[in-house]
């Protein structure tokens, strides 16, 4: 499942009971849309409302946390979506959300709704590990680093902890994120 919280990452409190694939966050909304179970409008700031920052539903916060919409939860329009596959393997993208004053959120909510959800991780919960234990057997993989040198660093170790076989290391990129932007 992913992790619901708002922009801050802090987590939004709901009742054990509520499961969501959906990556819910506060703001964002604008007057005009309407909330994705009640059909009702929000107000002037948005500010009782959430929003996927992966397929951009918007829900009321009393909306989220009622029992009756448990369809709606669950159903994220990218969870299915396909893993971005070249010829040459899988890509999948790992983002210091901390890293560069901001931008490493901002692109991780980019990345999010431009790649599959399940190939973007955020470094900052779980590290590289998860993801690439994850991709570890896939042909060709491809993994992009936003971040500072520490994350590129962390990255590289994991895959080197993990006993990556030399033909099969995976293409490593990097786009700079840290403060410097100076890798």
């Amino acid at each position: 499942k992913l992790p619901v919280g708002m922009g801050s990452g802090a987590k939004l409190k709901l009742p054990p009971s509520v499961r969501t694939n959906h990556h819910f966050e506060r703001g964002g909304i604008g007057v005009v849309r309407r909330c994705a179970s009640c059909s009702k409008g929000f107000d002037w700031r948005g500010s009782n409302g959430v929003r996927c920052s992966i397929c951009d539903i918007v829900m009321h916060l009393r909306c989220v946390r009622a029992p009756a919409n448990r369809d709606i939860l669950l159903a994220c329009e990218q969870e299915s979506s396909v893993v971005v596959e070249a010829e040459s393997g899988p890509l999948i993208a790992f983002i210091n959300s901390r890293s560069g004053e901001g931008q490493g959120l901002q692109v991780l909510r980019k990345l999010q709704r431009h790649l599959s959800a399940k190939c973007v991780f955020d470094l900052s919960e779980g590290g590289p590990e998860p993801g690439l234990l994850r991709y570890r057997h896939a042909a060709g993989l491809r993994v992009l680093v936003c971040g500072g040198d520490g994350s590129v660093c962390w990255v590289h170790g994991t895959i080197d902890k993990l006993g990556w076989e030399s033909h099969r290391y995976p293409i490593v990129s990097v786009l700079p994120l840290g403060t410097g932007n100076d890798l």
